[in-house]
Formats: structure tokens, sequence, C-alpha cells
């Protein structure tokens, strides 16, 4: 039984003896945490357990990984953590985690869903480029700015780069457009954010 559970498709096995000469094998396949698409047009699903494994293509669960195969387990390990925060901060509370990709440089960009309001009629998702390790400080950076005064142009982002040791920079959706509608007290955050070409070819993809 434990060979047989050491297959990463194999959730739990179990062998019992039906008298007189036949054995009786249990198997209980592994289920899907998340949708996988990976190098190579590879597609399946990721075990609870952090396996990648290969299977027709899925509609459920909603959770995306995109990355080769042998990074699953780091995947589990980054939705852990980002599950943690979101539910920590009242602001983010209400926020889903859709996507996680990691990059052939070992970069890491998380996509959340955002939840309807007032401003926006539509769902809005935000992606986040995180770097190649879990950074506590860069995160509670980041909801420190969301909450000083990012969230009121959360229509216009495109992304948040959080890879940088002092600092995040601000990609624009419409960067000229947004700078006109800003008033002197925002335009001078947004310029404090908007650095949305710095650094960048030294940081990876």
């Amino acid at each position: 039984a434990s060979d047989l559970e050491a297959q990463a498709w194999v959730e739990t096995a179990a062998v019992r003896r039906v008298w007189p000469d036949t054995l009786v094998v249990d198997l209980t396949e592994a289920q899907a945490f998340a949708r996988w698409q990976g190098e190579k047009g590879k597609q399946g699903f990721v075990t609870l357990d952090g396996f990648a494994l290969e299977a027709n293509e899925l509609e459920e669960p909603a959770l995306l990984f995109v990355g080769q195969a042998d990074s699953a387990a780091e995947f589990m390990q980054w939705q852990q953590a980002m599950t943690a925060q979101l539910a920590t901060h009242s602001v983010t509370a209400n926020w889903q985690l859709s996507q996680l990709t990691r990059s052939d440089y070992g970069q890491w960009r998380a996509y959340l869903s955002l939840p309807k309001s007032a401003e926006r009629s539509d769902q809005q998702v935000l992606e986040l480029r995180m770097g190649s390790a879990w950074d506590e400080m860069r995160w509670q950076r980041f909801v420190h700015a969301w909450q000083a005064g990012l969230a009121k142009r959360a229509a216009d982002i495109a992304y948040i780069d959080l890879r940088y040791h002092g600092g995040m920079a601000v990609g624009w959706q419409h960067k000229q457009q947004t700078r006109e509608l800003l008033s002197t007290r925002q335009r001078a955050i947004f310029n404090f954010f908007d650095m949305s070409l710095w650094g960048q070819a030294s940081l990876g993809a």
C-alpha cells in the first residue's frame, strides 16, 4: 500500500486479502486543488500534496497555476501565504486569488479578483508582480499603499510591481489620461509610485 501511495495520482491505498486467495486493492485518486498549465502545452491539475498531474482540460477548480510541474509544491506554499494574508486585512478580505504564475526566471505573479463596487460595474483583476520569494514587508507596504489611496484608482491600474526594496511600481492602464484626472495632491502620490519602467531589465520577467 505504501508503494501505491507514493504515486502522485494516488491519494490513499489499502490492500486486503479475501479468502481464500484473492487480494483486493482499494484506491482513492488524488483530487484537483487547482488547474495547471505547464510547459509545452501540458495541462492538468495540482493535488493537495503539491504534485502537478497531466489530465484533460478542467473547468474546475477556479484557481489556476501556470508554471513548470516541478514548481507545483512551491505554488502550494505561495497559495497558502497569499490566502492567509488576504484574509488578514479587511481591505482584502473579499478578494479572491484567481491565478499564480511562475516564469522561467523564477518570478511569481499573483492575479487577484476584486469584487464589484460602486466605482466598478464589472469584476476587476489586479496583477501583482511578487518576485522570487515571499516577502512579508513588501506585502505590508502594498496593503498600506492600497489603503492610502491606490484603491481609489483601482480601475486605472494595469499592474503593481512589489519587487523593489524601497517602494513599488505601478503600471497604469491609461497613463496620461489618469494623470490629467488627478488633483495636485493625488498627482504627487501618482508620481511617487509611478516607476513602471525603472529597474525592470535586471529583475526578470
